[in-house]
């Protein structure tokens, strides 16, 4: 195939440049036991953004990945085996909800892990300001 067939592919979306041309397949619970530890962690991706990451010690954890104001951010929404597939997926279109609205859910669990709230009241506010 000549250089500018290939782009004219590309252009008209007969090619999918992401899967090289192979469909890509979504995650089933059978794909999922089969998954082995390796030396380094990795990601097995899912989509609209659900991905497995598989540790080195072979716990797995589901994340969400996204991209809001042009920065990649990404939300853990919990263990394999006590959160099933279905539940990942149901997890991630209500976090995918919230990106929509323009939150982002990565800040919001960074400041809950905190203890603060996302929009906190003026005496909340001033109660933080002056204590610290």
């Amino acid at each position: 195939m000549k250089c500018r067939e290939r782009q004219y592919f590309r252009d008209n979306r007969l090619f999918s440049g992401a899967t090289h041309g192979r469909a890509r397949r979504q995650l089933t619970d059978n794909r999922i036991k089969a998954l082995k530890p390796q030396a380094k962690p990795y990601l097995v991706n899912d989509d609209n953004g659900l991905s497995l990451d598989v540790l080195a010690s072979g716990k797995m954890s589901w994340l969400f990945r996204y991209r809001q104001s042009g920065k990649q951010e990404r939300v853990k929404l919990g263990q394999y085996p006590a959160m099933s597939l279905k539940t990942a997926r149901a997890a991630r279109d209500a976090k995918a909800t919230e990106v929509a609205e323009g939150e982002s859910p990565a800040l919001a669990a960074k400041l809950a892990r905190a203890g603060l709230t996302t929009n906190p009241t003026v005496r909340e506010f001033a109660e933080r300001y002056y204590k610290e």
